[in-house]
């Protein structure tokens, strides 16, 4: 049941249904979670390196870049999550533009472009996910990352 209440708040917030459970979001920004390079590989050998914040497990995702008021280019958060599903994302208390990259099994699935801060339209592909990588409004594009890229998932330790 836990994880069913966390999977319908999943942020930048993730949710199914965002107007639902708003009580249990956070009310400030999470400490930096841990991060590793994670590095995007294009169809043409293009490799581009991102330090992301690893959010793997709820809580974590369910906070995501909440209330962040900065994300550097080159940086981002990379959602993870046990199995491929449809994942919606929405914008609720992030005042931040972002691109949510999404994959499957480290292929790519899908971006929203300029994920407009503060919005509560759920936001993902129809396609199933289970990786989304949120960056800086725009990184997509300026770094032509779309159909053909992979992902190459961080070496944990």
């Amino acid at each position: 049941m836990r994880n069913l209440i966390f999977a319908a708040l999943l942020l930048t917030a993730c949710s199914q249904n965002p107007t639902e459970n708003s009580a249990e979001l956070p009310t400030q920004a999470q400490p930096p979670l841990a991060t590793a390079p994670v590095q995007l590989l294009g169809p043409q050998g293009q490799v581009i390196t991102v330090r992301a914040e690893l959010a793997d497990d709820e809580p974590e995702r369910a906070a995501g870049l909440m209330y962040r008021t900065e994300l550097v280019s080159g940086t981002g958060m990379l959602f993870m999550f046990e199995r491929p599903q449809r994942l919606s994302f929405w914008m609720k208390n992030t005042p931040l533009a972002l691109d949510l990259i999404f994959f499957d099994q480290g292929t790519y699935v899908a971006t929203v472009a300029w994920a407009k801060p503060y919005d509560e339209t759920p936001l993902g592909p129809t396609a199933p996910a289970d990786r989304v990588l949120e960056v800086p409004g725009g990184w997509a594009s300026a770094n032509g990352v779309g159909p053909g890229w992979r992902l190459v998932e961080p070496e944990l330790n």
